[in-house]
């Protein structure tokens, strides 16, 4: 496969910026364009350490430090190099375009996970948790993606898999050698098919609760006019985020706000108050409500 490399951090002003290339290349293209400490230092890239020195682009430099990540310890089990530089977009815009023209490739959007996944280095499950750790919006978001980046669900389905392997290489045995099996052999495998899904009901039965945990609980403020919906919205979220009179009807559309409680991301939703009107307006809040 190709060299790929991309910005890692946000596009922004900032402190630090991370500029990524991974690949068979990466080590020969950073030679090309970091230069260790001062001038005519020689190089020696010690892996899994910072190593200070100049980024040299084509029309700037930079200092800063970089990282050789040998494949077997790299995140997308090819060799991979970090540059950590300043983090203006321009520092970080030509220090991309430097690793192109010597010649990687621009990666695509998730390609360091999808190579991490085609090098084994995580499950399907896992890929998924990353992507749900980087869009977490709350605690408990966060703590439910970690636990399915780490491991933990795949891992589970992989016990099952391997029991179920077992079971059907006892039940291959008991028809192919039907004569050397014992009749004793035969019982355990009812039992080992209701355990295979037991478990299996058990991890569909998380699915909602993961679901709550993920995008968050949804609460509709419904109700008669001026009974003090918007009022209550704002108050759990701390801010005037809708307007609040005493005109009945003053409400017209849903008003949509999140807040987090004990780590749990509850979505609000705000709504008009239910009543008849002869205003096509509020009519159609009425509606939508």
């Amino acid at each position: 496969m190709s060299t790929i490399a991309a910005i890692s951090t946000p596009i922004g002003v900032g402190g630090i910026g991370i500029v990524r290339v991974s690949g068979d290349e990466a080590l020969r293209i950073a030679d090309v364009i970091f230069n260790f400490g001062a001038e005519g230092t020689p190089k020696k890239w010690e892996p899994m350490k910072l190593n200070y020195g100049i980024f040299q682009a084509e029309d700037f430099c930079d200092r800063g430090y970089a990282v050789y990540i040998p494949s077997n310890k790299a995140y997308t089990g090819e060799d991979t190099v970090e540059f950590y530089l300043h983090g203006g977009v321009r520092v970080l815009q030509g220090a991309l375009s430097a690793l192109l023209k010597c010649g990687a490739t621009l990666a695509d959007r998730g390609e360091f996970t999808k190579r991490a996944f085609l090098a084994g280095r995580l499950s399907l499950a896992d890929a998924e948790g990353v992507i749900d750790m980087i869009n977490a919006e709350s605690a408990a978001g966060l703590r439910a993606a970690y636990r399915l980046m780490d491991g933990r669900l795949a891992k589970t389905i992989y016990d099952i898999c391997d029991d179920l392997g077992s079971l059907i290489v006892g039940l291959e045995a008991a028809i192919d050698y039907p004569d050397e099996m014992e009749d004793e052999a035969l019982p355990p495998l009812a039992d080992g098919i209701r355990s295979c899904l037991k478990r299996v009901r058990e991890l569909l039965a998380t699915r909602h609760t993961g679901k709550l945990v993920k995008y968050g609980v949804t609460a509709v403020l419904w109700g008669n006019t001026n009974v003090g919906k918007s009022s209550l919205m704002n108050a759990l979220l701390g801010e005037n985020r809708a307007i609040v009179t005493d005109i009945a009807g003053t409400t017209r559309d849903t008003i949509e706000a999140a807040f987090e409680c004990d780590g749990v991301r509850i979505n609000l939703v705000d709504t008009a108050g239910v009543r008849e009107s002869n205003d096509l307006i509020e009519a159609e809040g009425v509606e939508r409500a």
